[in-house]
């Protein structure tokens, strides 16, 4: 590796606590490096292509990546990019600390041993809230040294706990993408709109994708997007007045007889007779 580089936190490229860079171009990058400190970064806009541990990855808007010591990484230039992305270093003391704060609940391991460092793609609204975090940080003089310490390990906190809990949780066998995946799939915004969401998340083709889930979940991205879609329906024909096509369509489905026959696959019934017999009386 002719054109590997090595950045330390004992050099001056790093301020005491963290150092904030907001990259708006890909025409210039350094060549495939490592570090000894941590780094997050956070597309903010566009697409970026980068180069990770001997493997390529699509990053879409909204990409949160979690760089760890050691990982060799670089990202592919491109003059006519429109990208944008925002980079946080900080040293590896400043992680152990928030580490020792939750106690032992959370897993170092978890975040260091993986080939791959994690991964996960915000939605929107979760985007603009962590690109508001990180330029509060930014907005931080660093000579105001106790805040910017408090600052940036309340922020890495919140970080470990409402993005990457995920991996704390993560069974062994599972790879992480696949779990993180997994998870996030859970939410309304995202089985809504089916497996082209789960592609767009994962950056996995549609063949990927269905044999990893038949390998680790034992079912189909479909079966399993759609399993979610109904669970969210039947909630709504107990718990709503809404109408039955009104709850089609909010649980994801655009096929009334569709909606219908894997409808009475999984619940034995049709949706008027599930609302008659479970609705909340209170709701009707």
């Amino acid at each position: 590796m002719a054109n590997l580089l090595y950045f330390s936190n004992n050099s001056n490229e790093i301020t005491p606590e963290y150092r904030y860079n907001l990259v708006t171009k890909l025409a210039i990058t350094p060549d495939e490096h490592y570090h000894d400190f941590f780094e997050i970064f956070l597309t903010t806009n566009g697409n970026i292509t980068h180069f990770i541990n001997g493997e390529k990855q699509k990053l879409p808007e909204g990409a949160l990546v979690f760089i760890r010591p050691e990982d060799r990484h670089f990202y592919e230039r491109n003059m006519n990019s429109q990208c944008a992305f925002i980079n946080l270093s900080f040293a590896q003391t400043t992680l152990k600390a928030a580490f020792d704060y939750l106690g032992g609940w959370y897993s170092l391991e978890a975040l260091l041993n993986p080939k791959l460092p994690p991964l996960i793609i915000l939605s929107k609204a979760d985007k603009l809230m962590l690109k508001s975090k990180l330029d509060n940080l930014a907005a931080i003089p660093q000579s105001e040294k106790l805040k910017a310490k408090s600052a940036l390990r309340i922020f890495l906190i919140e970080l470990l706990t409402q993005y990457f809990y995920i991996l704390n949780y993560n069974k062994k066998d599972i790879p992480i993408w696949l779990e993180i995946l997994h998870h996030e799939m859970q939410k309304v915004e995202n089985f809504t709109e089916g497996v082209i969401k789960m592609q767009s998340l994962s950056g996995r083709n549609s063949d990927y994708l269905s044999r990893a889930f038949n390998k680790y979940y034992h079912t189909t991205p479909t079966e399993f997007i759609n399993g979610l879609r109904l669970n969210y329906a039947a909630n709504l024909l107990m718990y709503s007045n809404e109408s039955i096509l009104s709850i089609m369509l909010s649980a994801g489905f655009n096929n009334l007889s569709y909606f219908y026959h894997i409808f009475n696959n999984e619940f034995k019934t049709t949706p008027l007779k599930f609302r008659k017999l479970y609705a909340v009386n209170s709701m009707m």
